[in-house]
């Protein structure tokens, strides 16, 4: 139990960092960050 709190820490805080990259216009970065910790989420689905 006490991980989870951890983990949904981190979790937002690497959102918080996509959402910065984003803001400086650096999307690239932004989309690979969010893609090494929530791969299964939107873009091309798991399939490379």
């Amino acid at each position: 139990m006490g991980g989870e709190g951890s983990s949904t820490e981190f979790k937002k805080k690497i959102l918080e960092e996509v959402k910065k990259l984003t803001n400086q216009g650096k999307h690239k970065e932004a989309s690979e960050l969010f893609q090494i910790y929530f791969p299964n989420i939107g873009g091309n689905n798991g399939k490379d």
